[in-house]
Parts: structure tokens; C-alpha cells; sequence
């Protein structure tokens, strides 16, 4: 089992009153005027153009991380047999097996420690934009 949360969610125990905004200024860029809400949505919407350069420019996004580990979203090439398994269990149905060389693309945390086992977390993508990494791979891009 994997986590799943929404922008929102990461701002619950967010300090608003350390926002130096007014309710006005805040009702003039957002809406509904709620200081959460607002930097849940940019957050949101930061966190999109990281996926959207990564999807379309082949980018690693390396986060600012302290101390010894480094942490990167970046695209992750799956081929061989673990491509094989999962194209026949239904994954990358829709790829185009010959112009992709038997490999799908999948979003992945990266997680890299000296003191640690490096980690890889797949990241769920919304439909649109697992389209959009599908029609790239079967108009022949490699990531």
C-alpha cells in the first residue's frame, strides 16, 4: 500500500498568521480568500510546472534537500522483463511496444543516502498527463 494526500492536506497544520497578507489582498488573488486555500494552490500549481518541465523537457528536478541526502523527481525507464510483466498484466497498454523498444516512462522519487539504500518511489500521474508521457513515447521521444 502507498499513501496518497492532496495539497490541501500538506497545509492543514499550516501557519497562516505568518502570511503577511490581508484578507483583501488575499480576496484580490484568491477567490474564496482563504489564506490556506491560497498557498495550498500555489503549491499545487508549483508542483504541476515540475511535472509539466519534466513530461515535456526531460528534466531531473533535484529538490533542495540539508545534509547528506539528495532527492530527485525525475523520469524512470522501465524495460526488460519488468516491462514485459507489466505490459501483459495491462500496464502501458496503449504504448507502442516497437517505438517505444519495449520500455514504458513512469515519474519517480528518488531518494539517494550514504547512510542509506538508495529508494524509488513511482509517482501517480492524473490521466491527462499520463496521456501526455504515452503519446511522447509513441511519437518515439526517450526519456
Amino acid at each position: 500500500m502507498g499513501h496518497c494526500f492532496t495539497g490541501k492536506d500538506l497545509f492543514d497544520n499550516f501557519p497562516v498568521n505568518k502570511l503577511k497578507m490581508s484578507k483583501e489582498q488575499c480576496i484580490a488573488t484568491y477567490p474564496d480568500g482563504n489564506k490556506r486555500d491560497l498557498a495550498a494552490s500555489i503549491f499545487t500549481r508549483s508542483v504541476q510546472m515540475v511535472v509539466d518541465d519534466i513530461i515535456d523537457n526531460n528534466v531531473d528536478f533535484k529538490f533542495p534537500t540539508l545534509g547528506r541526502t539528495q532527492a530527485y523527481l525525475r523520469m524512470k525507464r522501465t524495460e526488460g522483463k519488468k516491462f514485459k510483466k507489466a505490459f501483459k498484466n495491462g500496464k502501458w497498454n496503449d504504448v507502442d511496444f516497437l517505438t517505444s523498444n519495449f520500455s514504458g516512462y513512469q515519474i519517480s522519487l528518488d531518494m539517494e543516502s550514504r547512510k542509506r539504500t538508495s529508494r524509488q518511489k513511482n509517482i501517480y500521474l492524473s490521466p491527462k498527463d499520463r496521456d501526455r508521457i504515452t503519446e511522447n513515447t509513441n511519437l518515439g521521444k526517450q526519456y
